[in-house]
């Protein structure tokens, strides 16, 4: 039914990262195998490890990066909602902060419109592209399209068939680069499929000097909910927008 992968890259790992798997609530009635790849570049692992869900005959492939702590409920919203979509939803994955200062949400609605903010906690929305540090894929639609389904692509002379929509407005010149997160939902989009953020899943993303980044508390999304009922109420410290 659901296999758990991780693209361990080699770096530290925090100990919040270990404390949150072992915390997981997993579906009833549910097989679920882990997988890992450790020490091979991002895009590549992660190939890998989609050729090694499908010979195992999973429904649904979990991708978890090893700085991206989710909430214990994660596999089960997450599968739930895919259990109960139609079958072009290919994708519904939690929504992970930046590690940046300001945070910025890893969900877009569209190309070159930056971060979507328009959302509240708890809402499930379809979006354009995700950061794939917490994302559950529908196996049968990552069948139904041509490897690579994960490219990172750091300039236009490294551009392919598969996201030369997404360059259609830059210059020759222009810097242009594209993720192997929005590499696969790009890619899945022009295939017919759907994407979806969940709001309600937020990952606390780890840096590596044990900093963990969220969404601000008084952000859009966040502003109506006490903050003690945030899953890592008590981890991080609230910060502003």
């Amino acid at each position: 039914k659901l296999v758990i992968a991780f693209p361990f890259s080699g770096r530290y790992v925090p100990p919040e990262w270990a404390l949150s798997i072992a915390g997981w609530k997993f579906p009833h009635n549910t097989s679920c195998d882990l997988i890992a790849i450790k020490g091979v570049k991002r895009d590549l692992a992660r190939n890998m490890l989609v050729r090694k869900a499908i010979a195992m005959g999973a429904e649904y492939l979990l991708f978890l990066d090893d700085d991206t702590a989710p909430p214990n409920n994660a596999l089960n919203a997450l599968m739930a909602f895919l259990d109960t979509a139609d079958d072009d939803v290919a994708v519904c994955g939690g929504i992970i902060a930046t590690k940046d200062d300001p945070v910025e949400p890893c969900v877009f609605k569209a190309p070159y419109q930056g971060p979507f903010w328009r959302w509240k906690f708890g809402e499930i929305f379809q979006c354009w592209g995700i950061g794939t540090g917490c994302m559950m894929i529908r196996v049968s639609c990552l069948k139904q399209i041509a490897e690579p389904w994960f490219k990172d692509i750091p300039s236009q002379a490294e551009m392919d068939d598969s996201v030369k929509n997404l360059a259609s407005e830059i210059g020759p010149g222009d810097p242009f680069c594209v993720g192997d997160d929005i590499y696969l939902c790009n890619k899945l989009a022009q295939a017919g499929f759907k994407v979806y953020a969940h709001g309600g899943i937020l990952p606390v993303h780890w840096d590596q000097h044990g900093k963990g980044y969220v969404l601000p508390y008084d952000s859009y999304p966040l502003k109506d909910v006490p903050a003690d009922q945030l899953w890592y109420s008590g981890q991080i410290k609230p910060s502003h927008a």
